[in-house]
């Protein structure tokens, strides 16, 4: 504003305005005539004055909220008025508490808090607070539960939850949705499980009473509770044979496998069972009229599982009737040969089966007898019903005889006893050994083998006795002759000189004495004294002879030579020893072959009789040479057996 003096005339006013140095700021400024006149018919003498800007007080407010819910976080905000000074924040703890950090607050308790902005002077605004009351309200909790939606009867399953952060009281509850279902509750501390108990439905319902931050709140879900499977266990189906229907009979005891413990549930007793169709072979079984009678619980807690069950129709045996086998003679086969109409007996009537091929017959076995079976193979079953039955074997009767048989048993000629044995191997017209027996004690039969025991006219019976399928034979009887063995002639010098001649006892003789007859010889021993005689002998028994034995020579040889000395050799020839008789004793003897090889030589030969054993030289004229003092003296035998 200005004042003017003196004042204007004629009405005259003052035009335009004043201003002042520019600038907003605290400070002084110079206020200025700027356009302010009176016209040109005035000067104007100006004063000037000064304008003086000094510091404001700002108005301060907060603009952010004057309350939060517990937990979160609010960042302050205020109005300072204009002033550009900074702010600083103080949090002061009532009922409620919070924490700050810069401009941001943290709500750690519900109640109040006093909040107080402080703005700092600057150039042209004094320090200026502002207060404000701040309520932190209780938080809504974020509360879950974790279960499932689906449990099976019986079973228990735990409640997960969690409260959010709430320190109050939490819980469930669990009640029927429309009393369909039903549950109940366990807990052990800070732990809950529900175990259902009833089919159905059940709302569970998680609660959380209001804590000292947060307001009560609940949550819940509707859990189904299913059928608990029931297996059907204990049972079997008989297998059963053919007979054109499909009724299957149960064998076993029905055992319910999964009840819950305590529960008494029972299955009816009348259920029926039937093949699912009627044909031989291995077939599902299906089962009906099957249901459960709870004692102490309701049986649709439950859910019946029937068993898969099968059975084994068997395809009905029937037989071919209608054949006959025929006897026949053993041939060492089984074939057999039939006669008849083959016929099938036993099928379901009404089923289409009938029988095709030829039937082949053979006996069980090859060998003969009365009442063999013969079974006949080769007839198959054919028609649209044909694979519900299986044909029977059929079996007939018949006889197989015996064959017969012969075999050939040719004469026997005459044997030598010292041939000991003889083999005979005859085999009949089947193939069969002949066997023997002895007729008398003159032979012993060992298999085929005939031992010679003693000389004489004897008979052998050969025979086939047959076996399971061959005949016995007819007996055949062959007589022959055991000649004796050839006579060996033994002798023994008498001390009277004469020479007692033995052969082989128990038979019959004949003796010859230079080859002539002696009738009157008949015994096993005769005594010789004549000299100069060649002995022979014939044994003989029933008239089975053998040759004359070798000829025992009696020629004694007796020398007297140029020097007196007397020597005797006999028997001579010999067939074992040689008899040496010596006057005197003598220093050597030797024994020479014909051609002139030395084959015995013995010392110190005594006088008397000496022994010269021939035994085992061979058959054959030697030489003796016998030394006596200084006498050299040589004779000579025969060796023969």
């Amino acid at each position: 504003t200005y004042t003017f003096n003196p004042p204007l005339v004629n009405g005259d006013q003052l035009t335009g305005v004043l201003t002042r140095q520019t600038g907003e700021n605290v400070n002084t400024y110079n206020i200025l005539q700027g356009t302010l006149t009176a016209g040109n018919n005035y000067n104007i003498n100006y004063t000037g004055a000064v304008f003086t800007i000094t510091k404001a007080n700002p108005i301060v407010a907060f603009t952010s909220a004057n309350g939060g819910v517990y937990g979160s976080n609010i960042t302050l905000a205020v109005n300072k008025g204009g002033s550009s000074g900074a702010v600083s924040y103080q949090v002061t703890n009532g009922t409620g508490s919070a924490t700050l950090n810069g401009n941001v607050v943290s709500l750690t308790k519900a109640g109040q808090v006093t909040l107080t902005a402080t703005v700092a002077a600057d150039n042209n605004y004094n320090q200026a607070i502002a207060t404000q009351n701040f309520t932190i309200t209780k938080a809504t909790p974020s509360i879950s539960i974790n279960f499932n939606e689906q449990i099976t009867y019986g079973n228990t399953m735990v409640l997960g939850y969690n409260k959010g952060g709430s320190d109050a009281q939490s819980g469930f509850t669990i009640t029927s949705v429309e009393g369909t279902g039903s549950g109940i509750l366990i807990s052990e501390g800070t732990n809950y499980s529900m175990k259902a108990t009833l089919v159905g439905q059940v709302d569970v319902v998680f609660h959380v009473a209001e804590g000292t931050n947060h307001l009560p709140a609940q949550i819940g879900k509707t859990v189904t509770i299913n059928p608990r499977s029931l297996n059907l266990t204990g049972l079997a189906i008989e297998n059963k044979t053919y007979d054109g229907g499909t009724t299957a009979t149960i064998v076993g005891t029905p055992v319910l496998d999964g009840l819950v413990d305590g529960d008494i549930v029972e299955i009816n007793e009348d259920i029926s069972a039937t093949f699912q169709n009627k044909n031989a072979g291995n077939r599902s079984v299906g089962l009906s009229d099957v249901s459960l009678n709870g004692i102490n619980t309701s049986p649709n807690n439950y859910n019946l599982i029937l068993p898969q069950l099968s059975g084994i129709i068997l395809p009905k045996s029937i037989s071919v009737t209608g054949l006959v086998a025929n006897n026949k003679v053993y041939d060492g086969t089984t074939i057999a040969t039939i006669t008849g109409t083959p016929t099938l007996e036993g099928f379901i009537s009404g089923d289409i089966v009938y029988t095709t091929g030829t039937g082949v017959a053979n006996f069980s076995n090859a060998n003969a007898g009365n009442q063999r079976t013969v079974s006949v193979t080769g007839f198959t079953l054919e028609g649209t019903d044909k694979d519900n039955y299986t044909l029977l074997p059929t079996e007939l009767l018949a006889n197989i005889e015996k064959q017969t048989q012969n075999f050939v048993f040719n004469d026997i000629p005459a044997k030598i006893l010292s041939e000991n044995s003889f083999t005979l191997n005859i085999l009949t017209d089947k193939n069969l050994p002949v066997m023997f027996q002895a007729g008398d004690d003159k032979i012993s039969i060992n298999g085929n083998t005939i031992q010679l025991v003693k000389p004489g006219f004897t008979s052998l019976m050969a025979y086939q006795p047959g076996d399971e399928n061959t005949n016995p034979t007819e007996e055949k009887l062959q007589s022959f002759c055991i000649n004796p063995a050839k006579p060996d002639l033994n002798y023994e010098v008498q001390s009277n000189g004469s020479i007692v001649i033995t052969t082989t006892p128990n038979l019959n003789y004949q003796w010859f004495l230079n080859d002539e007859l002696q009738p009157e010889w008949a015994t096993n021993s005769i005594n010789i004294t004549q000299k100069n005689r060649i002995i022979k002998v014939v044994a003989f028994v029933d008239n089975c002879y053998r040759e004359k034995s070798e000829p025992f020579d009696l020629t004694i040889t007796s020398v007297e030579d140029m020097f007196g000395v007397k020597i005797k050799l006999y028997p001579n020839p010999t067939h074992d020893k040689l008899i040496v008789e010596l006057p005197k004793r003598a220093k050597q003897m030797e024994v020479f072959s014909y051609d002139g090889k030395s084959i015995i030589t013995i010392h110190d030969l005594q006088q008397g009789i000496n022994y010269l054993d021939v035994n085992n030289i061979p058959n054959g004229l030697y030489i003796i040479k016998i030394k006596i003092d200084e006498i050299i003296l040589n004779r000579k035998f025969i060796k023969s057996n």
